[in-house]
């Protein structure tokens, strides 16, 4: 018996969900992350680019990974590891990154991922149940078709492309379900198994895509919202209006008991970000991909145009000095 996953509005049998997964994100730390969203906070903002986008929560994307982990694998172990890859993420999710100062990588939120995991008795139960190790399944980082080294075409980097894709405009749900189609595994040029495309066209249009998508992420809107944000955060912290603690319940949690501050108020009626001699420098990481096509190689190998347009994205300086316009003037 199978659940049918919407990963695409038009297309709801897409990527069936086991039993085993639906059990899995039932236990608490999985549903905490239905109200951790997949925007970092930037959503709260009134920039044009972020206001009107759908909610898209840390639960979904991870369930839509795990799901899309079984449907190539068929494996248990990497799905449950898919699942459960951002168990660890706080609020506003990479925010708290910018808070910890590791605006380049964007991984400190990730090291507690297995002491939460161990803590939830409900999963541990689940796990001896099934004969499953904490140690098979608490790293997605150890499967190929999970997660890899970017700028490779992992499951991850494969549904939140999908997600935010759509999310921003940039594609429709038949186009995503068309180009997920064509995907398949395969051995990359290091024999490493890898989700590969098989059409060369497809490829490139999923590159191009994934490059548009990666200029969001690193937008002067986008960093210099998750700065303030990440200050305001902090802010709140020393003045122990939130604790620590708070940052691993849910946003509703915490904006309930931050939405009276000025400073938050201020944050969400932010509606521009420009530059300004006045302003601070946010430097942030850069995502792209570059899928690998079977019997061909990389995008970027052998398209001079899309190698040069990530070149281009990858040399464009952030050394802009930044600061907001607000709706109310301040």
């Amino acid at each position: 018996m199978t659940r049918k996953l919407v990963i695409f509005k038009c297309m709801t049998d897409l990527v069936s969900i086991p039993d085993y997964i639906m059990k899995y994100s039932e236990i608490p730390a999985m549903q905490r992350l239905k109200n951790i969203d997949m925007n970092c906070g930037v959503e709260k903002t009134s920039l044009p680019l972020f206001k009107n986008i759908q909610p898209y929560s840390r639960f979904i994307h991870s369930l839509r990974v795990a799901c899309i982990i079984h449907h190539f694998t068929r494996d248990k172990k990497q799905a449950l590891a898919g699942l459960f890859h951002d168990i660890s993420t706080p609020v506003f999710s990479h925010t708290i990154d910018f808070m910890n100062h590791d605006h380049m990588h964007q991984e400190s939120t990730e090291k507690n991922t297995k002491e939460i995991l161990c803590n939830d008795s409900v999963l541990m139960n689940l796990l001896q149940e099934d004969h499953i190790s904490i140690e098979e399944i608490y790293d997605y980082h150890m499967y190929s078709i999970a997660d890899n080294d970017m700028p490779k075409l992992s499951s991850d980097r494969l549904e939140y492309t999908i997600g935010n894709s759509i999310n921003y405009g940039f594609s429709t749900e038949e186009e995503m379900k068309e180009l997920f189609d064509d995907i398949v595994v395969a051995t990359n040029e290091s024999g490493e198994e890898e989700l590969c495309f098989q059409n060369e066209e497809k490829a490139y249009r999923f590159t191009s895509i994934a490059l548009q998508c990666g200029k969001v992420y690193s937008s002067s809107q986008d960093r210099y919202a998750m700065e303030i944000l990440a200050h305001l955060i902090k802010d709140c912290m020393t003045s122990n209006i939130i604790s620590y603690e708070d940052l691993y319940k849910d946003e509703r949690t915490v904006i309930s008991k931050i939405k009276h501050l000025q400073a938050w108020k201020q944050y969400c009626s932010l509606c521009n970000v420009i530059e300004s001699k006045d302003g601070i420098i946010i430097h942030t990481k850069k995502r792209y991909i570059d899928p690998f096509v079977v019997s061909k190689g990389r995008i970027l190998e052998n398209h001079d145009k899309m190698r040069n347009d990530v070149n281009a994205f990858l040399n464009a300086s952030q050394d802009q000095k930044l600061t907001g316009e607000f709706e109310n003037g301040r």
